[in-house]
């Protein structure tokens, strides 16, 4: 990408911290960093993360933000998180097995959450507990079994 030494550096990783910075001659980030550009207002993410309330539930959300006037990626602790800069085509949602649960995998399209400011928590999924959320069908998703559509209302 092409910068001026006036421009800043935004730097976003895994467990949902992220950096503004000035542009430095060398910087070693390491392996976690999940995205790397130029703070644009206009920009939407899509951030799809759990984050745990206690010891027993978490609760998976999913909000698509522009950053505006701050930068505020998560109000709390995440894991999982899935950041996109721009449009994910669709989410993948694994649950951990359970008893008497009849849906263990479900599929969210982001494009139907309404983009709102960067400070929201975002749209609730789901209280079960999450294996993985990935944007792509990740290593034991099951083509075969029942998997439902997210649907917003």
């Amino acid at each position: 990408m092409d910068c001026t030494k006036f421009d800043k550096l935004l730097m976003v990783f895994k467990d949902g911290h992220y950096k503004v910075i000035e542009l430095p001659e060398k910087l070693f980030v390491g392996p976690d960093m999940v995205y790397c550009g130029l703070p644009e207002r206009e920009r939407v993410f899509t951030l799809a993360y759990y984050e745990p309330r206690c010891d027993l539930f978490e609760t998976v959300h999913l909000r698509r933000h522009d950053f505006g006037e701050s930068v505020s990626l998560h109000p709390a602790k995440i894991e999982g998180a899935v950041f996109r800069a721009g449009y994910a085509a669709e989410i993948y949602i694994r649950y951990k097995p359970a008893p008497y649960q009849k849906v263990n995998q479900q599929t969210c399209n982001p494009s139907d959450v309404e983009v709102k400011g960067a400070k929201t928590r975002g749209r609730q999924l789901s209280i079960k507990d999450v294996s993985s959320i990935n944007s792509q069908p990740s290593r034991g998703w099951d083509a075969e079994a029942p998997t439902s559509k997210v649907v917003f209302s």
